[in-house]
């Protein structure tokens, strides 16, 4: 999940997710079910960005929002709710003559990067796939000749 946050100068703030079905007339969001929480801080400008990732699926079309509490106990209203997307499904293609990987998934929604691992006992570290991924007809392409192996692949926001 990625988002912003404007507030006071240099302060800490918790942020509360939370999952809800329906969009409210006002456009905000209710607390229904709790998704997860993440610290951030305002910088000199009051803003602050954030890319988290929840510990918990979210189905598509479900609405998510969010509260932000200071330091003091203060929790503001409700954020706008927002349709939660289904993340683009990596396709992939062996061929064994030469050996090649060929990764592909959809341009949209944006700002998914390609990342791989060699174990998925935990911990589990994904790293970025060094090489880049060529656009074309809205799906981004990445074919590895001669791939290491054993390696795991998955989509994830940065």
């Amino acid at each position: 999940m990625r988002g912003w946050l404007e507030s006071a100068t240099h302060r800490s703030y918790l942020l509360w997710f939370y999952l809800h079905p329906t969009n409210e007339p006002s456009g905000h969001g209710e607390g229904m079910w709790p998704l997860g929480q993440a610290t951030v801080v305002t910088d000199t400008s009051c803003r602050t960005t954030f890319a988290i990732t929840l510990p918990v699926s979210v189905p598509p079309g479900m609405r998510i929002t969010a509260t932000a509490t200071d330091p003091n106990g203060n929790t503001s209203e409700f954020g706008p709710a927002i349709p939660a997307e289904a993340p683009p499904q990596l396709q992939s293609h062996f061929s064994s003559s030469p050996t090649r990987l060929t990764l592909r998934w959809p341009a949209s929604p944006a700002g998914f990067i390609l990342q791989q691992t060699t174990n998925l006992a935990p911990p589990v570290l994904w790293q970025p796939v060094p090489e880049n991924p060529s656009l074309l007809n809205d799906w981004y392409q990445l074919t590895l000749t001669n791939p290491p192996g054993p390696r795991f692949y998955r989509l994830a926001l940065p």
